[in-house]
This record gives structure tokens, sequence and C-alpha cells, in this order.
């Protein structure tokens, strides 16, 4: 848990056990982030805004889906170059089946 306090880590492995309470804590979180993030016109500080929150890692891969909270994903859209590398795919929640980030030529994207 990248960038949280210890009261914080210790708020979520709790949260986590009452998944009720744990979605209910990502929901407010979400609803704040989404505030903010429409008064918030630079880009810089909007992915400095959503590493913050904990939506994204610090090298921009997707921690937790910026609609529903949840942090499983999957990969859909792979782009293949030759002898089946894959150098493009899309990051989606498969909760809600959003797209929350596309990884591209060893970069993220969100």
């Amino acid at each position: 848990m990248y960038g949280y306090t210890g009261l914080e880590r210790k708020i979520i492995k709790y949260m986590k056990k009452h998944h009720t309470l744990y979605y209910v804590y990502w929901s407010i979180k979400l609803s704040i982030f989404s505030w903010l993030a429409r008064h918030e016109p630079d880009m810089g500080n909007f992915m400095k805004l959503q590493e913050w929150f904990g939506l994204i890692s610090d090298d921009g891969s997707p921690r937790h889906c910026c609609v529903c909270g949840h942090d499983h994903f999957g990969e859909k859209n792979h782009y293949y170059i030759n002898e089946g590398q894959v150098c493009e795919y899309s990051a989606y929640c498969q909760c809600c089946n959003t797209v929350n980030g596309h990884w591209a030529y060893g970069n993220w994207t969100v």
C-alpha cells in the first residue's frame, strides 16, 4: 500500500475484512476526487492528484478503478508486433468494465 500512513493501512485492512465499509470508504474517496478533478485544469497536477488518492502508482499504472474503487484489473485490446510480443493493451476494471489505463511501448497513460 504505497503512499498510506500506518493508521490508514490499519483502517484499510479492517475495511477489507468488512467489505461494506471498504466500499463506502472508496465511494466517499472517489466522490471527493471527482469534485477536485473537475476543478483542476493542469494535467500534471491531475496526475499527482490521482497518485495521491491511490488510483495510480508512481509509474502511472492503475491501482484502483476511478469509477468503483476496485483493484481487480484485466487486459484487453492487445496489439501485437512481430513474433507475438505485446506492444499495447488496455487495463480495465473487472467489476464495472471501465478502461482505467493504456500501456503502450513501456509507458502507461491514464
